[in-house]
């Protein structure tokens, strides 16, 4: 039997709206026995991080702080590379806003995949 498939689901924090819910949602609902759900986050708030308890789910924490220019954040970058080598990541799942104009990965070698575009039909992960 194969091992499921790690899947580094990142999100920019947990708070009410429908990016974070449907974030929440597809954790709860994937498959288990062919996905691994990890999730990070860069801000540890929200109302949703009740949600993902009940789910079992703790999220991983790549505090940038208040903004994105500044040193801490390369430290971060760094902290994320290796913990996605360390946990052998097979899959970065970002939502639009945190990913940038290109999708070429992240340099621990995992593609990054993200939500379908506005308008568009979205594949489910599973």
């Amino acid at each position: 039997m194969r091992r499921a498939v790690k899947v580094l689901v990142f999100q920019n924090r947990f708070r009410l709206g429908g990016q974070e819910r449907q974030t929440v949602m597809n954790v709860r609902t994937m498959q288990r026995t062919r996905f691994d759900p990890v999730v990070a986050c860069l801000h540890l708030d929200g109302e949703h991080l009740a949600d993902l308890a009940a789910a079992g789910v703790r999220p991983v924490v790549f505090d940038v702080g208040g903004s994105m220019f500044r040193a801490n954040t390369g430290l971060q970058l760094v902290r994320l590379v290796r913990f996605i080598r360390a946990h052998r990541i097979a899959l970065v799942h970002v939502r639009r806003r945190l990913r940038g104009r290109r999708r070429r990965g992240l340099p621990g070698r995992a593609p990054v995949r993200g939500a379908g575009r506005p308008g568009r039909p979205r594949r489910p992960p599973c």
